[in-house]
């Protein structure tokens, strides 16, 4: 088989606008052709764009405030617009699904687009260690994030259905 770039990419943002108390991590899981593209692209411009919003909005502590979730959203939406203008990323069927997590003091905030997923490990009560999932896949394979795409205008197809060799239908 032919070498397939890694897809995957990275972000580490320690100490974000300088504050001590605030750190960003991201995962980003290209997919198709250009995938080790988007997901490096999104990698190196998340990180810059929430570091925008949060400058323009009052600092690192706008996290802890009723801004977050539009704050967070505006980084991912400017990302992903910006993806689609760059002229050597062609994400037209490619793209990167993306899982961040920001830390700020003691709160701590998911924010994922795909069916990336973030895990915590902790104890349990008997010194066990245990996963526990932060976030929930987005993918069209559930019935309700399906219905909820739909509602904004898309159409859900696999690349057979497409292509026009299998029939569409939503038998998942």
């Amino acid at each position: 088989a032919p070498h397939k770039a890694n897809q995957d990419s990275y972000v580490v943002c320690e100490n974000m606008l300088g504050d001590p108390n605030c750190h960003v991590f991201g995962v980003f899981d290209g997919h198709g052709e250009m995938g080790d593209y988007c997901s490096h692209f999104a990698a190196d411009r998340f990180p810059h764009y929430l570091e925008d919003e949060l400058k323009n909005n009052g600092g690192t502590n706008t996290l802890l405030g009723e801004y977050m979730p539009i704050i967070y959203k505006k980084a991912m939406t400017r990302t992903n617009r910006a993806m689609h203008k760059h002229h050597e990323v062609d994400d037209i069927l490619s793209g990167t699904t993306a899982i961040t997590v920001i830390v700020k003091d003691d709160k701590l905030f998911v924010g994922n687009v795909g069916d990336s997923r973030a895990i915590i490990g902790s104890e349990n009560s008997k010194g066990q260690l245990i996963a526990s999932a932060l976030s929930n896949d987005q993918t069209p394979y559930r019935k309700d994030e399906r219905e909820r795409l739909k509602l904004e205008g898309a159409v859900i197809m696999t690349m057979d259905q497409i292509e026009g060799l299998e029939p569409v239908h939503e038998n998942w």
